[in-house]
């Protein structure tokens, strides 16, 4: 998070007035470039800024390589919030130290109001954790299947992965 100069979202909670709402899908894969999602909401939205990095992130995570800042449409902000509400990723534990040698850990985190909350998954599939990431990288207009953001079970995992 620091090479991709993303703030911290606990002391974002902390101040006097945090943002309303604040989602950040972190994507940090053993042997492909990281991905940064984050949403802020305010009255008049919701604000997608979005990185990507340019080194592995299990190892060395580089440098920023390409960022955006997007002004979500009305119906994708209600598509989030319908995803956020069906999926309730966010009423789901917090994941244990569960990982693996290679793969991808997906951490999300939430302000709301002075609220902080973190989920972690482990080279997720099929669940919450899995179509929440998925829409918020798709949101970005960066292609899913191109940005190596897919699951592999353990063991296959994203070692077999090659990126640009």
């Amino acid at each position: 998070m620091k090479a991709a100069r993303e703030p911290s979202f606990f002391l974002l909670s902390e101040q006097k007035t945090p943002p309303e709402m604040a989602i950040r899908f972190s994507y940090i894969p053993s042997f492909s470039p990281s991905i940064f999602v984050r949403l802020h909401k305010d009255d008049d939205g919701y604000t997608l800024y979005a990185k990507r990095l340019s080194g592995a992130g299990g190892y060395e995570p580089g440098s920023i390589s390409s960022s955006k800042r997007i002004r979500l449409s009305d119906q994708q902000a209600s598509e989030l919030e319908l995803l956020l509400q069906r999926e309730a990723l966010f009423d789901e534990p917090a994941d244990g130290c569960s990982s693996g040698f290679d793969g991808s850990k997906w951490i999300f985190e939430t302000v709301e109001r002075q609220n902080y909350t973190m989920i972690k998954r482990w080279s997720p599939t099929e669940c919450p954790a899995y179509n929440l990431g998925r829409y918020l990288v798709e949101l970005t207009g960066w292609n899913f299947e191109s940005s190596c953001l897919r699951p592999f079970p353990y063991p296959l995992s994203d070692i077999e992965v090659m990126c640009d």
